[in-house]
């Protein structure tokens, strides 16, 4: 599998970017997985209503802050996942050299973590008018690591669609 930790600024077109890539390649080529997942389970048992204003983008944060302390359970998750996604593709004969899985992931030692244990590169994607207003230290920190990969999302989804187009041939996607 080839496996790709991405992290950007809020609204910086992260989960665009890994749609149009799926699109591009295949709903069964592409997986994209996030470290915040089980968290929003877990928020929405709580009372959570899915909306990301700054209250709730620090109670996300925090409360994966507090799983992942207690037993770190957002990497464990991931780790559990990319296991089926493996054996899901074994289980029909086919090669996962040609899987792509995207991880969202924010935290930069989580980011280094992820790349370090399971052979990923890293990618920052950014836009010009992402998010400023940060209620957490996740959202602040996003720039504090040196990514293998910088994707600047461009104005308009020609220019996009241009662009992805590139990464998947730089990156031997196809």
């Amino acid at each position: 599998m080839k496996i790709f930790i991405v992290n950007g600024f809020p609204r910086s077109g992260k989960s665009k970017f890994c749609e149009l890539i799926r699109d591009y390649l295949g709903e069964n080529k592409v997986d994209i997985l996030s470290t915040v997942d089980c968290v929003k389970e877990i928020a929405t048992l709580c009372g959570w209503d899915g909306v990301k204003d700054g209250k709730n983008r620090k109670f996300l944060a925090d409360l994966k802050n507090l799983l992942t302390e207690w037993d770190d359970v957002p990497i464990k998750k991931i780790k559990k996942e990319l296991v089926n996604i493996q054996h899901l593709y074994e289980s029909y004969d086919l090669d996962t050299s040609q899987v792509v899985v995207f991880i969202m992931c924010r935290e930069p030692n989580e980011i280094a973590r992820l790349c370090r244990e399971l052979g990923a590169k890293s990618l920052f994607i950014s836009r010009d008018n992402h998010e400023t207003d940060f209620s957490n230290t996740s959202d602040a920190e996003v720039e504090n690591y040196n990514y293998d990969i910088y994707f600047h999302n461009p104005e308009g989804i020609e220019n996009l669609f241009k662009k992805i187009e590139i990464f998947i041939k730089e990156q031997n996607l196809i």
